[in-house]
């Protein structure tokens, strides 16, 4: 069932173009309009956190969707399908390709959480505690 009366469902779990690429809705929202990470660090904050995690993520994009979070992240395949494969490599019973499956996702970042701009500001002035935090963010993302 993919629709009910005039709304349309979608997985929680898809990129936000391809749900407003879907609903016709694309829009063009100026990030930098609202308070958030300076315009100068998106770039490179995103680049540390790609490196950061880069044994579980393959992509870190800002997102125009989320309002609360802090993140969210979304691939190829279900959360409760990497948690089963999560489970499985942890009991080392994993499959070959497994661990590219895994590394197969996408972080989807909010500029505009304080978690995400506190972040930020901790990486410049101590890398590696904001490593060990980005470790922990991706852990609870994960979960969530």
């Amino acid at each position: 069932m993919s629709s009910y009366k005039t709304f349309q469902f979608t997985s929680v779990e898809t990129s936000y173009e391809d749900v407003a690429k879907d609903l016709g809705t694309a829009s063009n929202q100026d990030l930098a309009s609202t308070e958030g990470l300076p315009e100068e660090d998106i770039t490179t904050f995103s680049l540390w956190l790609k490196s950061e995690l880069s044994s579980g993520i393959s992509k870190v994009q800002i997102s125009k969707r989320l309002k609360d979070e802090p993140a969210v992240i979304f691939g190829q395949m279900s959360a409760s399908m990497r948690a089963f494969m999560m489970m499985m490599e942890q009991q080392g019973m994993s499959q070959p390709g497994q661990d590219q499956a895994l590394r197969n996702n996408t972080l989807e970042i909010n500029p505009r959480h304080a978690v995400i701009r506190k972040l930020n500001e901790l990486r410049k002035k101590d890398s590696k505690k904001a490593a060990k935090l980005a470790k922990s963010l991706y852990d609870n993302v994960m979960l969530s």
